[in-house]
């Protein structure tokens, strides 16, 4: 499953970068406007510090927007209001039992979920390489951070049975 595995990775990579200080950004050339609803904008207060050390630089910009100024390198293309929108509804709709009591690995763990490929995403050949050569980097790559497995392991002898050879 490429999203759970590069969802591993990312995971481990914003955590290291977290953890060293060293988050890379890429400050944006024009400003994207991040309007929020109420629920939102407390999540986003909640989410800021996390936010900010991970790369982010998110300003108010006006009574119920904020402007997005920079971006961690690892959200890549991404919208960065598509991608905060997000990670923040995720974030509201959860309740308050289902919110880890160490809110930074579970921002982590979402915004690792929200910036990894798709499932079923097309990918060149060079990048799926990249992708398994690099689960073999990390610890636990056999899931994704939320216990979804990365990889089966199918014999041949259930190879043979699903196709009814042998």
């Amino acid at each position: 499953d490429q999203h759970a595995l590069h969802e591993r990775i990312l995971a481990y990579e914003i955590k290291k970068r977290l953890d060293q200080a060293e988050a890379l950004s890429q400050a944006l050339l024009l400003p994207a406007v991040l309007e929020l609803p109420p629920r939102l904008r407390v999540r986003l207060e909640e989410a800021r510090p996390t936010l900010t050390q991970a790369g982010f630089r998110i300003e108010p910009f006006g009574r119920d927007a904020h402007a997005v100024q920079a971006v961690p390198t690892f959200l890549g293309d991404r919208d960065p209001v598509r991608y905060l929108t997000e990670l923040l509804e995720d974030m509201a709709d959860r309740s308050e039992h289902e919110v880890l009591a160490d809110r930074r690995s579970d921002l982590i763990d979402m915004m690792a979920c929200k910036a990894a490929i798709k499932a079923g995403q097309r990918l060149p050949p060079e990048e799926i390489r990249n992708l398994l050569a690099l689960r073999h980097r990390y610890a636990h790559t056999l899931t994704c951070p939320h216990g979804r497995p990365t990889t089966l392991r199918l014999s041949l002898a259930e190879l043979e049975r699903h196709f009814h050879r042998r």
